[in-house]
């Protein structure tokens, strides 16, 4: 046995009976020092290892036991690190308990492997490549919520755990004797990780995925009741009911907002504004935060119904009450006509479903919202299905407007929403009369007459 595998399998035994006892999370502590085990047996077994095969069928079975242990331990570690201690359903627990001491006592007695020498053709072996191949994809499956994590060391430990995983799957491939060089290093990041959980109880990720999506007014708030996190449109929401109010963190919603913060989705919440009324509907997530999730936060999104609004320094998210879209809370196809035929110039932008499953009226209520917010002047109407149009006081307006369209906040339009738009600009004939200019404005066209989906200027 060399004596490089024999100093890490004895690092990573001791890395893992040092699991059992430390760290802040109990319920991490059996899968991190399961996994440093696997590991640690890995090496043992590849050990024994050859290029032309394993030396025996005990040294085989104990590298069959650390692969599959280490398989089926770093998916549940995964999982309690980035999903906040869910728990793994008893009959696949039982699984991944059972299977490597099933898989290394068949292989112990040869049970599956006739010969020795073409054990990597035996059905024992192909057992063991479904198991372990298996949770290691389902791990990074999990691995893929938090690609993107605010912390650079959460993302730093992310890609590092894909490499190894797939540097040890080519050398598996090319050179399967050193594959336990490959993977040791799995051990190593597991413990790693264990011993600094604080930063992955945050689930920042669904927090902020949730913040990002402007189309409603969000609030997060902890389980006392309190202010920690808010998108732009809820700001603006805030400062229209209590403009006095300076928006910080620790605040009690209830008072902040004057209602009673509800318990069960779909509840409508009402706000006077100004000479109306706005009429929410309430959705709420929440999110375990702490050891063992002794802290709930929740997230409130509050999404605009129609509403009796009349004036308010609010940017009005659903319009006008007459001539009113009730799926996009923006003008309704009359009304937009109507402005179209007093205008010079338009801006048309159009939305391309990228996938079948789109949503319609879902992507566009979340577009109209960003417009909303984005330009707080400017009144958009809804011509068809997938098209939104707004009047311009002149060509040179409806040219920077094109140009803002394409990036709001350094994001795109459709950022997020399986879409992709296009944003066209329409001048007035001379001798065209508004009647005919707005009905040109809002021919409907297929992908084909517009040649590309590139910005372009027409009339």
């Amino acid at each position: 046995m060399p004596q490089i595998a024999v100093i890490l399998a004895v690092a990573l035994a001791v890395l893992g009976i040092a699991a059992l006892f430390q760290g802040a999370r109990v319920k991490l502590r059996l899968p991190t020092a399961f996994v440093c085990f696997g590991m640690s047996m890995w090496v043992v077994g590849g050990s024994f290892l050859s290029a032309e095969g394993p030396e025996s069928y005990a040294t085989l079975a104990i590298l069959l036991l650390g692969v599959s242990t280490t398989a089926g331990s770093s998916y549940v570690l995964m999982r309690k690190l980035l999903e906040n201690d869910v728990p793994t359903p008893l009959p696949h627990l039982i699984v991944i308990v059972l299977f490597p001491i099933l898989i290394a006592i068949a292989t112990l007695f040869g049970i599956g492997i006739p010969v020795l020498e073409n054990w990597r053709t035996s059905p024992t072996y192909i057992f063991q490549v479904i198991f372990i191949y298996g949770h290691f994809s389902a791990m990074f499956l999990v691995a893929t919520k938090r690609q993107r994590d605010p912390s650079r060391r959460i993302r730093t430990a992310l890609f590092v755990t894909e490499i190894v995983v797939l540097a040890a799957v080519v050398i598996e491939t090319i050179a399967p004797h050193y594959t336990h060089f490959a993977a040791a290093p799995l051990g190593f990041l597991a413990a790693w990780a264990a011993r600094w959980p604080a930063a992955w109880w945050q689930a920042p990720v669904d927090a902020d995925e949730l913040l990002e999506s402007i189309g409603v007014f969000l609030f997060v708030v902890d389980d006392q009741g309190r202010l920690r996190k808010w998108n732009a449109t809820a700001a603006n929401l805030v400062e229209a009911i209590a403009p006095r109010t300076a928006l910080q963190r620790g605040l009690y919603v209830e008072k902040l907002l004057g209602v009673t913060l509800p318990t069960h989705d779909g509840t409508i919440l009402e706000f006077t504004l100004g000479g109306g009324v706005l009429r929410t509907e309430c959705q709420t997530h929440e999110i375990p935060m702490g050891p063992g999730q002794s802290t709930i936060e929740r997230v409130l999104m509050l999404r605009p119904l129609k509403s009796r609004l009349t004036s308010t320094s609010l940017t009005t998210p659903s319009g006008e009450l007459a001539g009113y879209d009730p799926e996009t809370q923006t003008l309704s196809r009359r009304s937009i006509l109507d402005k179209l035929e007093a205008a010079n110039v338009a801006v048309r932008l159009e939305i391309q479903p990228n996938i079948k499953s789109v949503l319609v009226d879902e992507v566009m209520f979340v577009i109209a919202r960003r417009l909303e917010s984005a330009f707080e002047y400017v009144e958009w109407g809804r011509l068809d299905s997938w098209t939104f149009a707004a009047a311009a006081p002149s060509p040179e307006d409806a040219d920077h407007l094109a140009d803002a369209l394409s990036s709001i906040e350094g994001q795109p339009i459709d950022y997020g929403l399986a879409v992709t738009s296009k944003v066209s600009i329409e001048l007035r004939f001379p001798q065209e009369n508004g009647d005919s200019f707005a009905l040109r404005v809002a021919r409907t066209r297929t992908h084909e007459d517009d040649g590309s989906w590139e910005r372009k200027s027409g009339g």
